[in-house]
């Protein structure tokens, strides 16, 4: 999956071994076709959870992507016990901005500068944020 490489590193590190995150293959006709992970800050006082995925671009477009983010967000509110969810797609990636909004995720701003690429490069996300009463449920 070339085409996710610009904002991801080399999808055969995956898992990344972090404990602190839930793993999630996603998995389509017996094809993997993307990788998702969960997390939270578990400090009471600013307690929140977060979601981050790919997609193989070959499903871009089918509304997989929302699908899916609508799912781990009902999970982390339901089962995990959040009120508030963050995500933070590359601010260059207007797909998936498009793909959160449409389950009730807003943008809240533009962190400058919040990664670097594989070529070194530093580059923005744009924060998104989503509370349990404002998800939009996919059928």
């Amino acid at each position: 999956m070339d085409e996710v490489r610009p904002w991801w590193p080399v999808p055969a590190e995956f898992p990344n071994g972090a404990d602190d995150w839930d793993q999630w293959v996603i998995v389509i006709d017996g094809d993997v076709v993307g990788y998702a992970q969960t997390g939270e800050e578990a400090w009471p006082d600013i307690r929140h959870g977060s979601i981050d995925l790919f997609l193989d671009p070959k499903i871009h477009g089918q509304g997989i992507g929302s699908a899916v983010v609508s799912a781990l967000s009902a999970h982390l509110f339901e089962s995990e016990g959040h009120h508030r969810i963050v995500i933070e797609p590359a601010r260059e990636n207007p797909a998936a901005v498009a793909a959160y909004a449409k389950v009730g995720y807003r943008t809240v701003g533009v962190q400058h500068e919040a990664w670097r690429d594989e070529t070194g490069t530093w580059r923005d996300n744009v924060l998104m944020e989503l509370l349990s009463r404002d998800l939009i449920t996919l059928d």
